[in-house]
């Protein structure tokens, strides 16, 4: 990240930590002057988000103004080519926007306020609700009858008030939330917008926590125990010449040991061994010196990127060139 966007990609508020989430990512990959131009894949993979998600939080930032997305031609290892590059608006960051996300999210869902609808809407809803009743009252009268009371075994509510809540209901606000929609109910104020836009963030959340939950399980299946782990990290890895009794399986073997001491499981310690020499090995042009397998597993390397010996000669160069490219 640009030390020059840094705190101010940080420090601005969005109101939502999705979007937070893509503000810093786009300020991750920009120059000083806010020019990148990462994939929509790319930023989905690198922040685990979903990619309509992505692809959504990118439609609010064009309309608030935050970002600015336009075909560029540039300079990089690929080549000269035309690619959708985006343009940071960074008198934009550091500031207070969660007003501005919210009205533009609003607006980009298709969504209006209910007190905007005209009275022929309203006079249209109710004939369908009103339709919809006598459907239910004739449901209702086709079937068969109790045996003891007379009335129909099943009596539908046509009350949705009194419907009983089910899994499949909007997730239930949090105690802040819920503070604040009170709050501007008590004031007199329009509560619904935020109440849609609290309800679309929590189901995200929702299905990202799901989305999580599903991928730590199936890693739990791939590796449910150490020896297990062990041999398929080093196939993985491309240590398969590596047997179960030499040094380097020994010292791998202790790794799981030992995180598994600190209360990480075996599927998690595996999986991030696997993505650390994967990164090394992708990251090798941008690496002053790599560490071979012993010396990445046995002084845990692989447990944090940040002590590696990075060429900042070579990075700030290609920095530069991106630049001079605009």
């Amino acid at each position: 990240m640009s030390s020059h966007l840094y705190q101010p990609a940080y420090a601005t508020r969005l109101g939502n930590l999705t979007a937070k989430s893509v503000l810093v990512k786009l300020c991750d990959e920009s120059n000083n002057e806010g020019f990148c131009w990462p994939s929509v894949a790319s930023i989905a993979r690198d922040t685990e988000i979903r990619l309509r998600t992505v692809q959504r939080v990118i439609e609010v930032f064009s309309a608030m103004k935050l970002i600015d997305r336009r075909k560029t031609e540039v300079n990089d290892r690929f080549g000269r080519r035309r690619v959708h590059a985006f343009f940071v608006n960074l008198d934009m960051l550091g500031r207070d926007l969660t007003a501005e996300y919210i009205a533009e999210y609003t607006k980009v869902q298709g969504k209006k306020r209910l007190s905007d609808a005209s009275e022929d809407e309203a006079e249209n809803v109710s004939a369908t609700l009103l339709s919809v009743s006598a459907t239910l009252l004739s449901v209702s009268a086709t079937l068969p009858p109790h045996p003891l009371i007379g009335g129909p075994i099943i009596d539908p509510l046509l009350d949705p008030t009194r419907c009983a809540p089910s899994e499949s209901h909007e997730p239930a606000f949090t105690p802040e939330q819920q503070e604040h929609l009170d709050r501007l109910r008590n004031e007199g104020k329009e509560s619904q917008v935020w109440e849609r836009y609290y309800a679309d963030e929590n189901r995200m959340l929702a299905d990202a926590k799901d989305s999580e939950a599903g991928k730590d399980r199936e890693l739990e299946r791939e590796y449910p125990d150490i020896e297990t782990a062990l041999e398929r990290v080093r196939k993985h890895c491309g240590f398969s010449w590596s047997k179960p009794d030499t040094e380097l399986a020994q010292v791998m073997r202790q790794a799981f040991l030992d995180q598994l001491e600190i209360g990480k499981p075996v599927w998690r310690t595996a999986s991030q061994m696997i993505s650390a020499w994967k990164l090394q090995r992708e990251q090798g042009t941008k690496l002053r010196a790599r560490y071979g397998p012993m010396k990445f597993f046995s002084e845990g390397h692989w447990i944090d990127p940040q002590g590696w010996h990075w060429n900042t000669e070579l990075i700030e160069r290609e920095a530069g060139a991106r630049v001079g490219s605009v």
